[in-house]
């Protein structure tokens, strides 16, 4: 084969399994509130229901979130603490802020669509 044929040959093969990959990752994003406010700090993560694909997660920052995340029916959890002012062994204590509700027992979820937009809003309540 004439080299010019391989190159040309050589580089539609990278062109066609190059399209073939895709990112099986969609943005996400939104806001997080607890009785209105924006919770300053925390973590949300994103859950397949059946364990099916990896969990995703991302920061909150001043209320807001932004990170990638498979598509399909999702459980949310919530996480977010505070400094209590206590200290034990030279560590600061923490307490989380968010109830179990949000989190360990979450009752949040998201359906996260292949394509975006994916805007979320959670409104979190300290007491039911």
């Amino acid at each position: 084969m004439r080299p010019f044929a391989t190159a040309l040959l050589v580089t539609l093969l990278a062109v066609f399994a190059a399209g073939c990959q895709t990112d099986p990752f969609t943005d996400v994003s939104g806001t997080v509130t607890m009785d209105g406010a924006p919770i300053a700090e925390g973590e949300i993560i994103f859950l397949s229901p059946d364990n099916s694909t990896t969990p995703s997660s991302g920061p909150i920052k001043d209320g807001r979130f932004q990170f990638r995340a498979t598509p399909g029916a999702k459980k949310v959890q919530i996480n977010a603490t505070r400094d209590t002012g206590r200290v034990e062994l030279g560590w600061p204590i923490r307490e989380s802020i968010v109830p179990e509700r949000y989190n360990t027992n979450t009752e949040l979820t998201a359906d996260v669509k292949p394509k975006p937009p994916n805007e979320f809003k959670f409104e979190l309540k300290s007491k039911r």
